[in-house]
C-alpha cells in the first residue's frame, strides 16, 4: 500500500514537471521568432505566428478540460465585487513589483530582473518586426501566458501535489516553481516568489482560477501596453 502511495505521488511529480512543458510551449515561440525575424521570410512569419496561434489556443483548451475534469472543480461567473477584490491584488502586485525591483537593484545592481531585461529587449526587435510578429508577441505576453500559467501553477500543480489541508505548503511550492520559471539567480526569487504568492491567494480566496486569471492578466497587459506605448513613441 504504502508503495502504490509513493508511486502515485512520484508519478504526480513528475506530471507536475511535464506541465510546465506547454508553459514553454506558449510562451517561448514568440520570443524566438521575434529574435530570428531576420532570418525569416514574410511567408515564414506568417504560417509560424498562425501555427503558434493554433497550438497556443489548443493547449489552452485542453488544460482547461483537464482541470476541471480531473478534480471535479468548478469556475464559476465573476462578479463585478470579484473584479475589484481582483484588480485590488493586481495593484498590489504591482506595489511589491516595484519594491521588489529597488531591492534586487540595491542587491545586485540591476536595473531589472533577467526576465524583464529579455522581454525589454525583444520590444526593441518589435520596432522593425511585420505585425503579425507584433500581435503574436502581444497576445502571447498579455493574454496567453497568464491563462496557460495559471491553468498549469494555481491549477493542475497545486491540485496534483496537494489535497485541501495544505494549503501553505501549495502556495509556497507552486509559487516557488511559478518563480523559478522566471528567474536566473536567487536574488530574482525574491522579487517573483511574492507575486506567485499574490497569485495564489487570489485563487484560494474563492477556489476559483478565474480570479488568478484576472490578476494575472491585468499585470501583464499593463506591461504589454508600456510595451505598444514605446512601440508607438
Amino acid at each position: 500500500m504504502k508503495q502504490q502511495e509513493s508511486g502515485y505521488k512520484v508519478g504526480n511529480i513528475l506530471k507536475s514537471l511535464g506541465l510546465i512543458i506547454f508553459v514553454m510551449i506558449v510562451n517561448t515561440p514568440p520570443m524566438i521568432m521575434v529574435m530570428q525575424q531576420d532570418k525569416l521570410s514574410t511567408m515564414h512569419i506568417w504560417l509560424g505566428c498562425g501555427v503558434w496561434f493554433l497550438v497556443a489556443c489548443g493547449v489552452i483548451a485542453f488544460l482547461w478540460h483537464h482541470y476541471h475534469a480531473s478534480f471535479f472543480v468548478q469556475s464559476p461567473r465573476l462578479s463585478g465585487r470579484d473584479f475589484l477584490i481582483d484588480f485590488g491584488w493586481a495593484v498590489l502586485a504591482f506595489v511589491l513589483a516595484v519594491a521588489g525591483t529597488l531591492l534586487l537593484q540595491k542587491l545586485t545592481g540591476q536595473a531589472s530582473s533577467a526576465n524583464d531585461q529579455a522581454i525589454q529587449q525583444i520590444a526593441l526587435k518589435l520596432k522593425d518586426a511585420p505585425l503579425p510578429l507584433v500581435a503574436s508577441f502581444i497576445l502571447g505576453i498579455g493574454v496567453m501566458a497568464p491563462i496557460v500559467e495559471e491553468l498549469v501553477f494555481r491549477g493542475l500543480i497545486n491540485h496534483q501535489l496537494f489535497n485541501k489541508n495544505q494549503t501553505i505548503w501549495a502556495g509556497i511550492v507552486t509559487s516557488a516553481l511559478f518563480a523559478v520559471l522566471h528567474i536566473t539567480n536567487l536574488y530574482e526569487f525574491l522579487l517573483y516568489l511574492p507575486m506567485g504568492l499574490i497569485l495564489f491567494a487570489s485563487y484560494h480566496r474563492q477556489g476559483n482560477i478565474k480570479d488568478s486569471m484576472v490578476v494575472h492578466l491585468i499585470n501583464n497587459i499593463r506591461a504589454c501596453l508600456a510595451i505598444l506605448f514605446m512601440l508607438m513613441s
